[in-house]
């Protein structure tokens, strides 16, 4: 059975303030929500509005709120999950580079590789590949901002490059 419909905001003939009615609160105040959070987390915006429309519907004292209020309260909630998620994925990615392997200008060096060979092995990677190779090898990037302008992890990044260099010493091998 549905659960009743409950109306935003005060009944004139009441004393008491009236139950929020969530869907009319959420088609109301989710988009502006969703775009406050985009500068906080643009990929993460959407889930972490819901996150905070979760936790109102769990709150027993939001629904004594007035509509100013409810609002004032989402942002603020919202605001705070959106700085949570940066220190957690700030703290994972600090977890992830200390546990990475060196710098990959030395795997470049180990493989005495010139860009010059790069360059011309990379049509022979996949596209993955090669835009990994790109961005570090040739463009100079770290993994950290290839994974930025990809929008894909670091350790992604990491994980493409490692194929991509037993791909081209392979080919090496080959040739010679």
């Amino acid at each position: 059975m549905p659960l009743p419909v409950r109306s935003i905001g005060r009944n004139p003939k009441e004393k008491e303030v009236s139950r929020t009615d969530f869907p009319t609160l959420y088609a109301g105040f989710f988009p502006t929500l969703q775009r406050y959070l985009h500068a906080f987390s643009p990929l993460y915006s959407e889930d972490i509005a819901q996150e905070a429309f979760l936790k109102a519907m769990e709150q027993p004292d939001f629904e004594a709120l007035l509509p100013p209020q409810q609002k004032a309260w989402l942002y603020k909630t919202a605001r705070r999950l959106a700085i949570d998620r940066l220190r957690r994925a700030r703290r994972e990615e600090e977890l992830l580079q200390s546990m990475a392997p060196p710098p990959e200008s030395t795997v470049m060096d180990d493989m005495k590789l010139s860009f010059a060979d790069v360059a011309r092995l990379l049509p022979q990677l996949s596209m993955e590949q090669q835009q990994a190779v790109s961005l570090v090898f040739l463009g100079g990037l770290t993994s950290a901002e290839a994974g930025r302008q990809l929008s894909v992890p670091a350790a992604t990044i990491r994980t493409r490059l490692r194929a991509a260099v037993i791909r081209l010493r392979r080919l090496l091998q080959t040739e010679i």
